[in-house]
């Protein structure tokens, strides 16, 4: 203690005692009050801090662990194909006869494996010891009659026998399969730890039983039918194919006189009928059609294929030359080119085999220098007619020697090729993928074919030296997901029927034969073109009604506004898509023209009333405050109904009577008022940043000394030349950009016929949907502005009020006072705000799904549909099968859409951190 403190024997009131602190004593005062909480309270405030820290972690973790979940999900899909490590032989498929095998196939179990030799017998063997069990003899009773051609789907077990004396018959094969009881089988098979599979019975009701989990027995039965013998040519088949339709069957036949060098190509129908009672179907022959080809390029033409469902048909010789025939109505030659011309891969200077995939619209063709190509049939544009032609469009370099036999799934369009060492590739047409390789035998393989589930690849080999007959295996293979891929899902694949490269979602169609198209860019760009109109919308309307609010009005005005705005939150999703898609779209249809000069109308009718009350003198203005909200409400009707009712006079002078109608017919009335729409926002901008970049000066010094209604009248005067001058602007640079940017295209340039770059319509303007991205944006709008109002005005009231005075004391207006200083003081929160509302409207569902129409297109039309993320996942997941390609892609969709809210959500909380260390010190 000091002398100064002893001498006057006082105690200093505020320095702790030797005691310590809790026992501070003060001269002159009691005993102060412990600053030590009670126990009770600290308990609490553990408890509290215990389970907040378990509720933030939890959180984190369940984030993580749906992100987790989907990758888990997601991973399989890309996983490479995969091949059993050791083949399964199938004996030797020599028979004593010497008779090769030319196709093979199995059931669907993978217990059993045929084989149609050249012979005629079909031979059924046991998959698990390789033996013959039954023979069946197709042969016919003509002794001299010899079989000369098989044709039919390689991927399938229904063929067209061609003969020696010029005829056909069909033949089907088809497994039997039926559930046994222990009565009549073998013992070794029904005693417990017996066999597991056995041969039963005799004759044509000889086959398989294998015992199942259950005490329960399965028998696999082949049976075969064949239909009549039908004479169709007078010279032996050299080669054939075969089309099965829902009511018909189509056969094309090759066949050459011997004295003539020109083939002769036939076209039989059969009609099939089925019973109604026993589902059997029959077939029966109807006609046919003959042409004889006048080419030398067909004189040599050895492979006959259907093309297009049946519709065409393409002949083609070993050396690449091919003719493509339609038979669709009359047999016209249509298309002559050559398979191996101008070859992008190898040396492909022959052909080995052609296949076609499943729905007949690709062909694939197996060259002898290893490479396999792909050629799509594609429409003839420049012929102006509805005729096709076939392009090459996809090669794969797969081995090193020639291509000896092609195969392919009837599971998609996955193709398996034989090479003349035994090697087998594994190819994927869609996706461009070499899927893997392996070696099944030494010489060259003679047939190929994939199980009916596409689980096994089934192939017969001939040996290197060609002494040893033919030997057939069995391979197992785990295809995975093979139409999937990352760039099949990121980037533009070339698919059936398109000639260039495109971008495209479609998982589902009509017909089983269908390339399924897992493209996720079209729903990522739908979702961001839904994001992009509702933040056009919503932004401008919420920001600006929160700085009036937080700005402009009285505490007691505000505490009634902000309670209704946040009202507008509480509306469920569903409800604003059933009415957006029953009431709102059908409004907007009518009247699509009024509300685009809603746009101008509404804004200006409330501009010219601000300008227009500020014109009054401020004795008259001042008493009657409480009347510019009415009046504000009064000019926002005035300008939402000039604007409607201007629709059809708009309509009848811009758009030709029809805004619809000219939408989709560029040829109908002038392509300007499509630039006029896209050319209004940025005529807006340029009149707006002249307005009071070199306007409000000159104004603002020349009223300095004038009364306030003077210098308002001069706004008002100043406003409407402005309007004119933005229409004017805006017709100006419609003008220059559909004639001036137009002459480099021959005239005029009408965004009608789309504005394509790197597969996407940027062209803003198009055939009018009802339910489209102008509906959404409206709707979608309405549900985000309420999120992004009230944050907005949370984030300007928390500015401090000793800026705003100190602003308003240095003589800024209260509007200079909210733009430079509350607005740039609460950026990090208007930011955050803004986010938020972009990722309720990117994760939107609902609305979208009701809409905007589930089209998966790639263009900016406002007037089109579109398909996002999220609405694709909730149509489509229910149906899709689950571990299937279609259900983990979909999955991949919500692990993208998990990607784009993160990325969002992060980038705002960096930008909201940023601004908020910036402004801290204020």
């Amino acid at each position: 203690m000091s002398e100064t403190e002893e001498s006057s024997g006082f105690e200093a009131p505020n320095r702790p005692t030797d005691s310590g602190a809790d026992s501070w004593k003060t001269s002159g005062f009691k005993r102060g009050r412990s600053a030590r909480n009670r126990r009770s309270v600290q308990f609490s405030d553990r408890c509290a801090r215990g389970l907040i820290t378990v509720g933030g972690l939890g959180t984190i973790f369940a984030v993580l662990g749906v992100a987790v979940f989907l990758v888990l999900v997601v991973a399989p899909l890309f996983d490479d194909a995969e091949f059993e490590a050791a083949k399964q032989p199938l004996g030797l498929s020599t028979t004593s006869a010497g008779a090769k095998p030319l196709r093979i196939g199995s059931d669907e179990f993978g217990q059993t494996y045929w084989r149609l030799d050249e012979d005629e017998f079909v031979r059924v063997l046991r998959a698990d010891t390789g033996e013959v069990f039954r023979e069946i003899d197709l042969r016919r009773r003509e002794s001299e009659v010899v079989l000369t051609a098989v044709g039919g789907a390689s991927h399938g077990s229904a063929f067209v026998l061609g003969y020696s004396d010029g005829s056909i018959r069909l033949c089907d094969l088809a497994f039997a399969i039926e559930f046994e009881r222990t009565e009549g089988l073998p013992p070794e098979i029904v005693r417990p730890g017996g066999v597991t599979r056995a041969v039963v019975g005799s004759g044509q009701e000889r086959g398989l039983v294998e015992r199942l989990p259950g005490s329960r027995f399965r028998k696999l039965v082949l049976a075969v039918e064949l239909s009549e013998v039908v004479e169709v040519a007078k010279a032996p088949i050299t080669d054939c194919d075969r089309n099965d339709r829902s009511s018909a069957i189509d056969v094309v036949v090759l066949s050459r006189l011997p004295a003539e060098p020109e083939p002769i190509l036939s076209h039989v129908a059969f009609r099939v009928e089925e019973d109604l009672f026993s589902g059997e179907r029959t077939a029966e022959y109807e006609g046919q059609r003959s042409l004889k080809i006048e080419s030398e390029r067909a004189q040599a033409g050895r492979w006959l294929r259907f093309l297009d469902a049946g519709r065409g048909a393409l002949l083609v010789d070993p050396r690449g030359h091919a003719l493509r025939i339609s038979i669709d109505e009359d047999l016209i030659l249509e298309q002559n080119l050559n398979l191996v011309e101008n070859a992008e891969v190898g040396r492909a200077t022959d052909v080995r085999d052609i296949v076609t995939l499943l729905g007949g619209k690709t062909l694939i063709v197996g060259h002898g220098s290893g490479a396999v190509s792909a050629w799509f049939l594609v429409p003839d544009v420049s012929t102006g007619l509805d005729r096709q032609r076939l392009i090459r469009t996809k090669e794969f370099a797969v081995a090193d020697c020639a291509v000896t036999k092609l195969g392919t799934s009837a599971r998609g369009r996955t193709v398996v090729a034989g090479d003349e060492s035994g090697g087998l590739h594994l190819l994927q047409v869609t996706t461009e993928q070499v899927l893997g390789s392996a070696e099944v035998g030494s010489g060259p393989v003679e047939v190929v074919a994939f199980a009916p589930k596409a689980d096994r690849i089934l192939a017969a080999c001939g040996t290197a030296d060609g002494r040893g007959g033919t030997v057939g295996y069995a391979l197992g293979v785990d295809l995975g997901h093979p139409e999937v891929s990352l760039k099949s899902i990121f980037s533009p694949v070339a698919y059936e029927g398109r000639e260039g490269p495109a971008f495209a979602w479609q998982t589902s169609a009509a017909s089983d034969s269908y390339e399924p198209k897992f493209g996720l860019v079209p729903l990522i760009f739908g979702t961001l073109k839904a994001t992009f109109y509702t933040m056009l919308l919503s932004i401008p309307l919420a920001l600006l009604a929160a700085i009036y609010t937080s700005e402009f009005v009285s505490k007691q005005r505000r505490a009634r506004i902000k309670p209704i705005v946040e009202m507008m939150a509480s509306l469920p999703s569903v409800v604003l898509g059933f009415v957006a898609a029953v009431v709102l779209a059908p409004f907007v249809e009518d009247r699509v023209a009024g509300l685009i000069a809603c746009a101008v109308t509404i804004p200006s009718a409330v501009l010219g009333a601000a300008f227009l009350w500020q014109s009054f003198p401020l004795r008259q203005t001042l008493p009657r405050q409480g009347l510019r909200m009415p009046l504000m409400a009064i000019a926002v009707v005035f300008g939402l109904a000039l604007g409607l009712g201007s629709n059809d006079w708009i309509e009848q002078v811009l758009f030709d009577s029809d805004l619809r109608l000219w939408l989709s017919d560029s040829d109908r009335g002038s392509g300007l008022p499509a630039w006029l729409l896209l050319t209004l926002p940025f005529a807006a901008v340029l009149t707006s940043f002249s307005m009071v970049r070199f306007v409000n000066p000159v104004i603002r010094s020349r009223s300095m000394d004038v009364p306030r209604q003077i210098a308002a009248r001069r706004h008002l005067i100043k406003w409407a030349i402005g309007s004119v001058a933005f229409l004017g602007l805006a017709f100006g640079l419609a003008a220059l950009c559909y004639y001036g940017l137009g002459s480099f295209f021959g005239g005029t340039w009408d965004l009608r016929d789309g504005f394509d770059v790197g597969g996407f319509d940027l062209s803003p303007v198009g055939v009018y949907d009802q339910r489209n991205a102008l509906v959404v944006g409206l709707v979608m709008g309405f549900a985000v502005v309420p999120i992004i109002y009230t944050i907005a005005e949370d984030a300007l009231s928390s500015v401090p009020e000793n800026l705003r005075a100190a602003s308003l004391g240095a003589g800024a207006s209260p509007w200079q006072t909210a733009v430079r200083v509350v607005l740039p003081t609460a950026t990090s929160g208007l930011f955050s705000a803004i986010m938020i509302g972009l990722g309720r409207a990117v994760g939107e569902t609902m609305i979208v799904l009701m809409a905007a129409g589930n089209t998966p297109v790639l263009d900016l039309d406002v007037f089109k549909g579109f398909q996002t993320l999220s609405a694709g996942i909730a149509t489509e997941l229910p149906e899709a099968p689950a571990g299937s390609t279609h259900y983990r892609t979909l999955f991949l969709a919500a692990l993208v859409l998990f990607a784009i809210t993160f990325v969002i959500n992060s980038l705002a909380e960096a930008v909201r951190q940023h601004y908020r260390r910036k402004f801290s010190q204020l």
